[in-house]
């Protein structure tokens, strides 16, 4: 893996670690709802760490908390041959919206496909 990619990767799992500590708390939601719009699937290159937020979307879309057993179930029910300590290794203490603005940023400054074309949002 090249360094940018590894950072890329690094990006990823912050963003999605912070998905994991930050979405069972209620004070949080309008943090993950940023989140929810200013990122999507495709803005992540690996392909578990797509699916890992794909199967947050779809549970914050249903109302519930981003929690890990309800994502590990999502996740297994979807997509079987993903390794669940995929999931566990995410898990880690960082800021939420700093990270996700950093990754879509990083996604736009790096021309990598995939990116959508929507405006960054901000939580006041």
């Amino acid at each position: 893996m090249t360094n940018e990619r590894a950072y890329m990767a690094l990006r990823e799992r912050q963003v999605l670690g912070s998905m994991l500590l930050w979405g069972a708390a209620g004070y949080a939601q309008p943090y993950v709802r940023v989140v929810m719009q200013q990122l999507r699937p495709s803005d992540f290159t690996i392909d578990e760490y797509k699916k890992t937020f794909h199967a947050m979307q779809i549970i914050f879309e249903q109302g519930q908390p981003i929690e890990y057993p309800r994502l590990a179930r999502e996740m297994a029910a979807r997509w079987p041959e993903v390794d669940p300590t995929t999931v566990a290794a995410i898990t880690q203490d960082a800021c939420l919206p700093e990270y996700a603005t950093v990754l879509s940023e990083d996604m736009v400054a790096s021309g990598m496909p995939g990116h959508h074309d929507g405006g960054l949002v901000h939580v006041a």
